[in-house]
């Protein structure tokens, strides 16, 4: 692993620095209010990139494929689980619920990645 320090502590103090600041867009311009929108929602592609990047730097490799693969089986689980429970798949909510567990999935995935770069 030939990586500079300061660059990888970049890439892992990007997504809280956007983090913050689309925080306070958000508050300041009352978007969650008029556009209806959540700083999860905003967060999700950034985190997308953001971790690409850091395991390219860490490990050299590209994670496309398996945060695609990933996203895929998700979304598949979540369908089945509301078919199970609901009998029907309510798009909106649907929708919703997928993007809200992948950002969950993929904060998960952020801070594993951190815990690696500092052990």
């Amino acid at each position: 692993m030939d990586h500079s320090t300061l660059v990888v502590f970049i890439w892992f103090v990007s997504p809280i620095i956007i983090f913050m600041g689309l925080n306070y867009v958000i508050q300041r311009f009352r978007l969650k209010k008029y556009l209806k929108v959540r700083l999860v929602d905003i967060m999700v592609p950034i985190l997308f990139f953001v971790e690409n990047h850091i395991v390219k730097l860490l490990f050299n490799e590209s994670v496309w494929p398996y945060l695609l693969i990933s996203a895929l089986v998700l979304g598949i689980g979540v369908a089945l689980v509301q078919a199970y429970f609901y009998d029907e798949i309510a798009y909106r909510f649907y929708l919703k619920m997928f993007w809200r567990f992948l950002f969950i999935l993929l904060a998960a995935l952020y801070f594993f990645l951190l815990f690696v770069a500092i052990f």
